[in-house]
């Protein structure tokens, strides 16, 4: 239920699922799962479609047989053109079920199609530019925190139990650039705007001289920060942020530029 690929056990009789979990990886999810992934079996079984519906026009919904309405959908797609159709299909499909659905569409002509509203903006090339280079273990190693547009108590729970445990453990810093969250632990806010960003890659900002001193630091923006209309300038502060530090160290074979994704890959 996100990206962080914590490891589960589901627990089963016969064919309904009873439960959910944690299975033990210290990498990853240490023995936690978020609330969201402990509970998500109930959805399996509550206020589910089990059998096609179609409206009336008194707005209430009468049941169909698959016979039914397959063949009112084709009826429905044949008499369209296909510049008058647009599909729409959701994003936690399987590469094979969207292939099928773009064959389908472009054998009727069909070039509208689009997978999910919001692309969040990465440099395809390089696959360091949309990984969790650190990986999740990193945030031990790390002795500055750098999260930008990121708020990992909503987006991702876990992860940010593991920030707690270090805040508290290994006594690292947290620096937040975006809005201010709300978080359990304590953290330095430098400010809201990519400004604030631009000048900390410059070295213009008060707080560059510490970024400059720290030994491993990690940055961590949020995918849902780089579906901004600024997002290509805010990657390019990003990775301006290399120069002069160890953000990214070959003698220490250490990458600190991580993505925070909302969406299971």
């Amino acid at each position: 239920m996100d990206p962080l690929g914590s490891n589960i056990d589901a627990h089963t009789r016969g064919s309904d699922l009873l439960r959910i979990l944690p299975r033990v990886n210290e990498e990853v999810n240490e023995e936690w799962i978020s609330d969201k992934s402990r509970h998500a079996f109930d959805g399996l079984k509550k206020q589910r479609l089990t059998i096609p519906m179609s409206r009336k026009d008194d707005g209430s919904f009468a049941e169909l047989t698959w016979e039914e309405a397959l063949a009112l959908a084709a009826e429905k797609l044949s008499s369209c053109s296909g510049d008058e159709i647009q599909g729409k299909i959701g994003k936690f499909n399987s590469i094979e079920t969207l292939m099928a659905y773009k064959d389908l569409m472009n054998k009727m002509n069909c070039d509208n199609l689009d997978v999910r509203s919001n692309a969040a903006y990465f440099n395809a090339d390089f696959r360091n530019q949309y990984l969790m280079n650190s990986r999740v273990s990193g945030i031990d190693e790390t002795d500055l925190l750098i999260l930008v547009g990121c708020n990992p108590k909503l987006e991702n729970p876990v992860l940010n139990a593991r920030i707690k445990k270090a805040v508290m453990v290994n006594g690292l810093e947290v620096v937040v650039i975006g809005s201010a969250p709300d978080l359990p632990y304590n953290y330095l806010h430098l400010g809201n705007s990519t400004d604030t960003l631009k000048a900390l890659a410059e070295g213009t900002h008060p707080y560059s001289d510490k970024l400059k001193e720290a030994d491993l630091p990690m940055l961590m923006v949020s995918s849902l920060t780089l579906e901004r209309s600024d997002s290509k300038a805010i990657m390019n502060y990003v990775n301006k942020l290399q120069d002069g530090t160890n953000l990214i160290s070959a003698e220490d074979q250490w990458n600190g530029f991580n993505v925070l994704h909302n969406n299971s890959g």
